[in-house]
């Protein structure tokens, strides 16, 4: 027991999450946002301005052009129809993957996802376009079309390429923030040192540090290499979590493992 007193450090910090709600009791936005850092939340906070700007400035754009030459109501209707017209092209490329069953399932949604989706997507809108008055024209009906795909896939293509590096932004924050994180005696319980015998393998310590019912762990850092390292993005088998207690092990001759905890 007194080894792990000392391989154990303990820091607290306020600010870094949201949220202290347990994920297990929290429903699924919650949970959502509770593994989200603040500065995760900011960034991709304005990375959705971004977008919102973008998507205002495109339609704008769009209906000014359309006004011009005095079509805007045309436009207009149109622009509305494409809501149902891509819940329509949706379900044509799904249910047919749906109506297949194994692993040619996927290839039939790629498949309609190529053919028919196109089809189905630019078909309704040159259709739509010519019932609405002013007539649109295709060229007119497949501009709308383009521009309106292009609002679907140019912000899901961002927010892609942004996931790397919101997450190292909001890394790099957030180990500024930990290192400046008060030190404190460790909180939690400190239960009497197990030892098991493994047979050939030979002996196994095991330990129990229990938390009080007033604190919520939400962080483990292990001293791998020299740094300090976040466990959850880590694999490590030298302690597990139940709740807001932990359960070490480690093999009987060595020192308990070096952790930093953070509540």
């Amino acid at each position: 027991m007194e080894k792990c007193t000392r391989a154990c450090a303990a820091r607290v910090t306020a600010g870094i999450r949201p949220s202290d709600t347990d994920p297990m009791a929290a429903s699924m936005v919650q949970t959502l946002f509770s593994e989200r850092t603040l500065i995760e939340l900011g960034l991709w906070g304005a990375v959705l301005m971004f977008i919102l700007c973008g998507i205002g400035w495109t339609i704008w754009r769009e209906q000014r052009g359309f006004q011009a030459v005095g079509k805007r109501e045309a436009w207009l209707w149109l622009r509305l129809s494409s809501l149902p017209i891509l819940v329509i092209t949706a379900l044509a490329v799904w249910l047919p993957a749906r109506a297949v069953s194994g692993p040619t399932a996927l290839g039939f949604f790629y498949a309609a996802l190529i053919a028919i989706g196109p089809i189905t997507w630019f078909g309704l809108h040159r259709m739509t376009g010519s019932l609405v008055s002013p007539r649109l024209t295709k060229a007119e009906s497949d501009r709308v079309a383009l521009t309106g795909i292009a609002m679907v896939i140019v912000p899901a293509l961002l927010v892609s390429m942004l996931q790397g590096p919101v997450f190292m932004a909001s890394r790099r924050w957030n180990q500024s923030l930990l290192a400046d994180a008060e030190r404190v005696p460790l909180a939690h319980g400190i239960l009497q040192m197990q030892r098991f015998r493994l047979g050939d393998q030979g002996d196994l310590c095991t330990q129990t540090i229990h938390a009080p019912s007033d604190i919520r762990l939400f962080r483990v850092d292990a001293l791998l290499g020299g740094d300090w390292h976040d466990t959850q993005t880590t694999t490590h088998s030298y302690f597990c979590r139940q709740g807001d207690d932990l359960h070490l092990a480690w093999p009987a001759g060595s020192l308990p493992p070096a952790l930093l905890l953070y509540w």
